[in-house]
């Protein structure tokens, strides 16, 4: 029975050569390392920045832990180590805090500190803003651009873009009835007199620290406002 097994499973030649093992994955450059960390950087502050416009604290709160808390890569914190301490520090400021305000400026503070390294390292951001909508359909969809255009101008440093979104900030409604909020609270009052004001404050900024704290200051009293009217977006 056992020469009848035996033959049936030929026993390998004294002369094989083992299988060749599968080839490793490629080591990605340190450059590629730096450019998808900061994809995932980017897409944090997003996140908050639109869920701070949103009044959604919660979630905020959370990408600011993150960015605060996250460790970075080892390329990164040799090239740009002073702006990585900036964002986390950033960060961590907002994280501690409990207010819409504190998460924006925040947010704000995040994006100033990103386009400090972009510059220092002079990476190839885009600076082209999209076309303002010819007809925008409500403050919505005015305000979404110029929120966009501006967050842009921030972190690319695009004198471009930032003016053109500041611009069309100060083109708003000032007023409860041209954002269709009938008898508005003291919180969404309050945001739209800080809507006015730091829409001069950003046509007026032209440094990257002021573009923050405005920006910041921005973001903050869209969320107030959402906030007390019950706007908060479900999707954030």
């Amino acid at each position: 029975m056992l020469v009848l097994l035996l033959a049936c499973f030929p026993v390998p030649s004294a002369d094989a050569k083992p299988a060749a093992p599968p080839p490793a994955p490629p080591v990605p450059s340190m450059g590629e390392v730096v450019r998808l960390h900061m994809s995932q950087h980017l897409a944090s502050a997003i996140i908050t920045r639109d869920s701070v416009i949103h009044g959604n604290v919660s979630v905020a709160r959370e990408q600011l832990s993150w960015m605060a808390n996250h460790e970075e890569p080892e390329p990164l914190m040799d090239s740009g180590r002073v702006w990585v301490e900036a964002l986390h520090s950033a960060a961590r400021a907002g994280y501690q805090g409990y207010t819409v305000k504190e998460y924006g400026l925040a947010v704000g503070r995040e994006g100033a500190a990103c386009a400090g390294c972009h510059e220092s390292l002079k990476a190839p951001l885009s600076q082209v803003t999209s076309t303002r909508p010819a007809a925008p359909k409500g403050h919505a969809d005015l305000s979404t651009w110029a929120i966009n255009s501006m967050w842009t101008g921030l972190i690319a440093n695009s004198d471009a873009a930032w003016s053109a979104g500041a611009g069309a900030l100060s083109s708003l409604p000032t007023d409860a009835a041209g954002y269709a909020v009938g008898m508005p609270g003291p919180a969404a009052s309050a945001a739209l007199v800080t809507l006015k004001e730091q829409s001069g404050a950003a046509k007026a900024a032209s440094d990257r620290v002021a573009r923050g704290e405005a920006f910041g200051q921005v973001v903050a009293a869209c969320g107030s406002c959402h906030a007390e009217v019950g706007a908060i977006s479900p999707h954030h």
